[in-house]
């Protein structure tokens, strides 16, 4: 897969960054922004200032931290780790009770047990969205709208009598590995109706899927501070990069030098 880059400008015309163009939350997103090698932070957050207000932009903490001393807001810090899919996902307990099957279901279906699951006060909980607009967005996500198109090896764990109970969201991530390709954009357990391990489960069971699918690995992002982050390090993934991501609204660049 192809990841086209947009590239970022100084006033002499110099690339001094480059992104992946996105959008999210209906506003334009500078996803994965990597300053060019050798272009000092500074020449950096001038240029963002200047070319991307009204954007969202996720890059490296030197970066983002440096928009944030500027006066950009800080939406989320996070870890994007990956797992090369080169031999047999470790195992997911076993589970009393529950079944783990292909994803077929609807957002409602997964709405009940992915809001227990992410309560008020969760660091990827938003406590501005209401049911109906993670209802909403949860729909976007799983009609391919927010990263791609959801793939066959997503799976779910639901109880004897069908309810859902937990989910790997599986979606063809724009670009390439270890940023993109296979991606588990949602992942949860209810943690009301499902016991400790069933996450573990789910996720494992979508990754023995992408290898039999041929997928040459899968990534995902955790916020910083998530205690996932340790259940996916027993599956085998890995911290590959961290991120911190910004809004930039009505900011104006510092003169450039």
């Amino acid at each position: 897969m192809n990841d086209p880059r947009a590239a970022i400008v100084d006033r002499h015309g110099r690339t001094v960054a480059t992104y992946r163009a996105d959008e999210r939350d209906g506003r334009p997103w500078a996803d994965n922004l990597a300053p060019d090698s050798g272009v000092p932070t500074g020449d950096v957050v001038t240029a963002i200032l200047r070319e991307l207000a009204g954007h969202g932009v996720t890059s490296t903490p030197d970066v983002g931290d440096a928009l944030i001393a500027a006066g950009a807001t800080e939406r989320r810090r996070a870890l994007a780790m990956f797992h090369p899919l080169d031999g047999p996902p470790r195992a997911g307990p076993r589970l009393d009770g529950i079944t783990i099957e292909a994803y077929a279901h609807t957002a409602a279906d997964l709405h009940p047990a992915s809001g227990r699951a992410f309560p008020l006060g969760h660091p990827d909980r938003d406590p501005a969205m209401s049911d109906a607009q993670e209802l909403a967005e949860l729909a976007q996500l799983l009609g391919g709208d927010i990263v791609g198109p959801v793939q066959p090896a997503s799976r779910v764990a639901v109880t004897a009598d069908g309810a859902v109970v937990a989910a790997a969201i599986v979606t063809d991530h724009p670009g390439d590995p270890p940023f993109a390709g296979p991606w588990v954009p949602w992942v949860f357990r209810d943690p009301m109706l499902a016991p400790p391990g069933t996450g573990a489960a789910v996720l494992a069971a979508a990754m023995g899927a992408l290898i039999d699918d041929g997928a040459p690995g899968v990534g995902l992002a955790v916020t910083d501070g998530n205690p996932a982050q340790r259940v996916y390090e027993r599956l085998g993934f890995s911290v590959v990069l961290r991120t911190v991501s910004v809004l930039i609204d009505r900011l104006d660049a510092p003169a450039a030098v």
